[in-house]
């Protein structure tokens, strides 16, 4: 598989963790830790635009940045493949 198809899978995948960071992280600074379930539930409930704005913002920027990674590294392998003639 070219890095061009493999990069952007692998940011979609990392752009999942940053409503769940925010999650983790809002938990743990308002000290919700007992009732982590319900407070997911109630985060979801209050705050749904935002965290659906973080997680399709974060997945199409990473996942473009990865297919732009990916895209590079293929044309650098290319070229190296070239000069040592293969």
């Amino acid at each position: 598989m070219k890095k061009s198809q493999w990069y952007p899978v692998v940011g979609f995948l990392i752009g999942w963790g940053a409503p769940l960071g925010a999650v983790i992280l809002r938990s743990l600074y308002l000290e919700h830790s007992s009732d982590l379930v319900i407070f997911v539930q109630k985060e979801w409930a209050d705050y749904s635009f935002f965290y659906w704005y973080m997680l399709v913002g974060t997945c199409l920027v990473l996942t473009y940045v990865g297919f732009l990674f990916g895209r590079h590294e293929d044309r650098e392998a290319a070229r190296h493949q070239e000069r040592i003639g293969s």
